[in-house]
């Protein structure tokens, strides 16, 4: 026959691979099977196809070892790719692979292949990708791997690998990816790993590697991603670490990349904040056949590929776990873009240094067990954190309060005996007195049952300034939003009318925004019905840039988003004065039993809708699309009608305010956040669509999902029923309602999936919403959530 291509790949296919069926098949270049549920041996004869360039057997069942036969003499010598990955194989990889030197990527990743990495693969010098992670693989990397002069990617992490690091694979310049990480690899680090310059993530943790760190690590003015975690490396942190930040490139990763987060941070078989792997062809719940999947709990898997902008710089640093001791480099503050900073369970001394701050972007600081001394620096307070741990140090002085810092609970602060302040106990008159003039303005979060008592003289403030605003509005109101859109003086207006005059109005109001008015703290300012906005020298915003943001949101108009009364802006002072929701917020009534009840399923799925037709005009029906990228239970607020509003654009992105539509910082709330937030610079719309699939889940639950939220995608997991959800204060809903709800939480779920490319869009799950049930007589009380059978139209 002269068919050249077959691709059978991403079906249902399932039995043996019929060898007889290629034996005729002589002409064939491109054979894929992928994705499929094929058992048994790979046959002998799809191995001696002579004209053979392509062959995908990834994503099966497959079975025994790897045909002796391939690349054998006279057949298969132009295999370019060769791709085993995520199958059942065992024994040993065959000699002969390395008679295909025409061989471009070879992937025998997530097997169960043993024995020694044959040295003769040093002949394939044309090869790209070397991928074998996660085998059963042993011995020393061989030498002469530093012969693969175009290799790119060398990922053999997660086997039993011995020995050192071969210094010759510096000589591999075009290496993009080398993970060699949890292996049994010792030996000091090579200082030619600078040579790689091209380098953009290097993973050399959980091994027993000793030494320093080379300072010339720094040279590697591509790096990314940095994994030192686990292993026996002594001596100071290198500033020239930070060297290269502001001077690369952009990148650009056409591999599928996922981040597996280590949730067992205290198990010490995890001794780092998660693993980067490549799963290109590989299903999510394929990952549970990882042994290390199950000590370290990786329960958080993000997907994607990844893209930089020019002048960009590490964006994940992981040193946890060694014996690294001196001071922490103030140079680290460098790294603008720096994601996630890992110095945990070392013996770092001296002071936290203030110009970590300068790490904009930082989302996650861990620098627990450490001996660190002096206090928490204020500058810390400009970062966007959602993770951090200072605990087992000896730190002293008061937790500083603004910021996402008192956010935490205090095991994050634990262990410091000279440490203070909410979320710890109060601190000492010595050490107030002390902070006096950082202090006095910052008083511990007002939460739980106090922050409701305090809700309620807020409202009553509130709804007398909003009354009073208003009368003026109507009187005086300009009938162009854009004229009335300007820069008066110091004061910044929505209306036309003596800003002066509103400005004092609010501020009496508000008895100069006095504490008992405030109801909570966040990292751009406390928030009062009348929102004041923390300004410092480094967050100021440009006028013309901030003017178009404040105009877009004028322009809003819908009846689920909040309204936009007016803006207000001093040299001191910047707020926000929004419409008035007599009911508070939707986590608050929640929280509440005599609320919580008031709230029947019926106004519940109300407000479901409502929030899903805001998003949806938001990324829709603006002139610009905006993405929220807040989207909590705190931010969503209810009127006296049960009418729920979005509210808090604090974090808002305009896309058509830069083309490139990249944010410089993991924004949002913890628990809400999208997961691709860990490694993607781009907004996208995406963002929303899971924050909403977990508002959903706390509506119906009660209370936040949680361990829930990562349980719902595990392969053992059993049945998820609709009654396992709901909310126990209500009473279980009648047919009809559980129909509706069944069908809300299954686009729930569908917008919940790790890989944002398979979210459906909001205005495709408002068109789900409005679908009608499968069938009439499901008991949808106790159908399974998770049965794909059960599809969505």
């Amino acid at each position: 026959m002269s068919l050249t291509g077959l691709n059978l790949s991403s079906n249902n296919f399932s039995g043996e691979i019929p060898g007889q069926a290629f034996i005729n098949l002589a002409k064939l270049r491109t054979l894929s099977l992928s994705l499929n549920y094929f058992n048994g041996s790979i046959p002998e004869a799809v191995t001696i196809l002579p004209e053979l360039e392509i062959l995908d057997l990834s994503s099966n069942l497959l079975s025994g070892t790897i045909p002796a036969t391939l690349c054998s003499s006279n057949t298969t010598r132009k295999l370019q790719l060769l791709y085993l990955k995520n199958n059942h194989l065992t024994g040993g990889i065959p000699e002969a692979i390395s008679n295909c030197n025409g061989l471009v990527s070879l992937d025998l990743s997530l097997n169960y292949i043993n024995g020694h990495i044959p040295s003769s693969h040093g002949m394939l010098t044309g090869l790209f990708d070397l991928i074998l992670w996660q085998n059963a693989l042993e011995g020393e990397i061989p030498a002469s791997l530093s012969r693969m002069l175009a290799l790119k990617n060398l990922l053999l992490d997660y086997n039993a690998l011995a020995g050192s690091i071969p210094p010759g694979l510096a000589n591999c310049t075009e290496l993009r990816w080398m993970s060699l990480a949890s292996n049994r690899l010792s030996g000091p680090l090579p200082t030619s790993l600078g040579q790689l310059v091209k380098l953009q993530i290097l993973g050399l943790g959980n091994n027993s590697f000793t030494g320093p760190i080379p300072p010339e690590l720094g040279d590697c003015r591509s790096l990314l991603w940095l994994d030192l975690s686990g292993n026996q490396l002594k001596g100071h942190i290198p500033s020239e670490l930070a060297k290269q930040s502001g001077m690369m490139e952009p990148l650009t990763s056409t591999r599928q990349l996922g981040y597996l987060r280590n949730d067992e941070l205290h198990n010490y078989q995890c001794h780092d904040k998660g693993s980067l792997v490549d799963l290109t062809g590989i299903r999510h719940s394929d990952l549970s056949r990882m042994p290390s999947k199950m000590a370290c709990n990786f329960t958080t898997v993000y997907f994607g590929s990844f893209d930089t902008i020019n002048n960009f710089s590490m964006i994940f640093l992981d040193l946890s776990f060694n014996q690294l001791d001196s001071d922490i480099p103030k140079e680290l503050g460098n790294m603008y873009y720096l994601m996630i900073m890992n110095l945990g369970y070392n013996s770092l001394s001296g002071v936290i240094p203030a110009a970590l701050a300068g790490s904009k972007s930082l989302a996650v600081l861990d620098l627990s067990h450490n001996m660190l001394e002096g206090q928490i620096p204020s500058s810390l307070e400009s970062l966007s954190l959602s993770e951090i741990n200072l605990s087992n140090n000896r730190l002293s002085g008061m937790v500083p309060q603004l910021g996402s810092l008192a956010t935490f609970p205090a095991s994050q602060f634990e262990n410091n005996s000279g440490l203070c302040g909410f979320p710890l106990p109060l601190c000492k008159k010595s050490v107030v007195d002390t902070q006096q003039s950082k202090s006095h303005k910052r008083q511990a979060v007002l939460a739980g049952g106090v922050m409701a008592v305090f809700s309620v003289l807020l409202f009553v403030c509130v709804a007398t300034l909003l009354i009073c605003l208003c009368q003026r509005k109507n009187s005086t109101a300009h009938n162009n939003s854009n004229e009335a859109l300007r820069l008066q003086g110091d004061l910044f207006s929505i209306w036309n009318f003596d800003g002066g005059d509103v400005y004092r109005q609010i501020v009496e109001a508000t008895e100069n925004f006095d504490e008992k008015y405030c109801i909570a703290r966040g990292g751009h300012g406390r928030n009062f019905a009348v929102k004041k906005i923390r300004i410092t020298e480094d967050e100021s915003l440009k006028d013309e840039i901030f003017s178009h943001e404040i105009e877009a949101l004028v322009q809003i108009r819908h009846r689920n988003i909040v309204k936009l009364y007016g803006y207000c802006s001093t040299d001191q002072d910047k707020f926000l004065v929004y419409e008035y929701m007599e009911r508070g917020s939707l986590s608050t009534i929640l929280m509440s039993n005599g609320s919580a009840v008031e709230l029947d399923w019926s106004k519940r799925l109300d407000i479901a809708k409502d929030l899903a037709h805001a998003l949806s005009y938001l990324h829709y029906d603006c002139s610009t699309p905006i993405v929220h990228r807040d989207i909590t239970g705190n931010n969503i607020l209810i009127a006296m009608d049960f009418r729920a509003c979005v509210s808090d654009f604090g974090l808002a992105k305009i896309l058509s305010y830069d083309a490139s539509s990249c944010t410089n910082r993991l924004a949002g709330t913890t628990g809400y956040l999208a997961p691709e937030l860990a490694y993607m610079t781009r907004v996208t719309t995406k963002f929303d669509v899971y924050s909403f699939a977990v508002v959903v889940l706390e509506l119906f639950m009660g209370s936040h999902p949680g361990d829930i939220l990562s349980d719902l995608f595990c392969t053992d997991k059993k049945n998820t029923s609709l009654e396992d959800l709901l909310d126990t204060r209500l009473p279980l809903p009648e047919a009809e309602a559980a129909s509706e709800i069944f069908v809300l939480l299954k686009v729930a779920l569908q917008c919940l999936d790790p890989n944002p490319a398979n979210r459906p869009t909001m205005q495709s799950a408002i068109k789900k919403l409005s679908a009608a049930p499968i069938t009439d007589d499901v008991d949808y009380l106790r159908a399974d959530l998770m049965d794909t059978r059960t599809h969505l139209h």
